[in-house]
């Protein structure tokens, strides 16, 4: 896209084309009506380059906004970006046997995020268990093993504190709209075919949590692939559900399958120093 010029530079086109036509010479002074009026039709014209730019930005969906990325997206994809998706976890607690705990009964972490309890409970007085959700989707509320949470409101015959047991459904971040142009592009870029690495790719824009997939033929062993699933979440893996879901979908998308293996791996970051040196004879 063409640069567009500041309200200044069209000020100094605007009184020197002026200038030139008429032959005069016309002062940088609000006093003077012609100066006046190059600074009323500046502002318009920076408004009008604004508004080209903007049209000229949203021709095609790499540089659009979000809203033109969405429609280009649906269209091409057939989806929209894959919303943020809220954590389950299995929760002990503890409390008199025989107490009713309703539907909505809420716990929360120490850090304040709220989570509710899937459906309803009777504790047995042993060993008790429950399914509760974030209110909230993305990783930013996740909780680990052995967290602490305690119940928003008392509830008779309920021990105030539970503690996570384990993970249910990891939580995932919504998909960037980077990462939703990028499905686009590779779903237009792409050529899917059996056992291409472009078909294994496309597939795994189709399930949330994937930010990308890469694979590599098994040494030694025709017809294995190695399938690395790169996390939506950077520095996270991708879950386990996520890795069923992938290979359900590409087995039911007509993908061959053979001995598969889906590892998912765990991203880092790294310092790279480069030290250039002249080469001197």
């Amino acid at each position: 896209m063409n640069a567009i010029p500041t309200i200044a530079e069209i000020q100094n086109s605007l009184r020197a084309s002026l200038q030139s036509e008429f032959t005069i010479s016309i002062l940088n002074d609000r006093a003077s009506v012609l100066n006046a009026m190059i600074l009323a039709l500046a502002g318009q014209g920076k408004s009008l380059y604004l508004y080209g730019g903007g049209i000229q930005k949203n021709v095609w969906y790499d540089t659009a906004d979000y809203e033109t990325t969405v429609r280009f997206g649906y269209n091409i994809l057939g989806r929209y970006p894959f919303p943020a998706v809220a954590g389950r976890y299995a929760l002990n607690i503890s409390g008199t046997a025989g107490t009713f705990i309703p539907a909505g009964t809420s716990w929360q972490s120490a850090n304040g995020y709220v989570y509710l309890i899937d459906g309803t409970y009777t504790l047995t007085g042993t060993d008790d268990v429950i399914t509760i959700f974030c209110t909230q989707g993305g990783t930013q509320y996740e909780l680990s093993d052995g967290d602490v949470l305690s119940v928003t409101a008392p509830l008779l015959g309920l021990n105030t504190n539970g503690t996570v047991a384990y993970t249910l459904l990891s939580p995932v971040d919504s998909e960037t709209l980077t990462d939703y142009k990028q499905a686009i592009t590779d779903k237009i870029q792409l050529k899917p075919a059996s056992w291409s690495a472009a078909a294994y790719r496309v597939v795994g824009n189709s399930i949330a949590g994937i930010r990308s997939v890469y694979t590599y033929a098994v040494e030694g062993r025709g017809g294995n692939l190695n399938i690395f699933l790169e996390s939506e979440t950077y520095g996270s893996n991708v879950s386990a559900g996520t890795i069923d879901e992938y290979l359900g979908v590409y087995v039911g998308s007509g993908l061959a399958v053979c001995n598969a293996s889906c590892l998912p791996v765990l991203g880092f970051s790294c310092d790279v120093s480069v030290n250039l040196q002249r080469e001197t004879q």
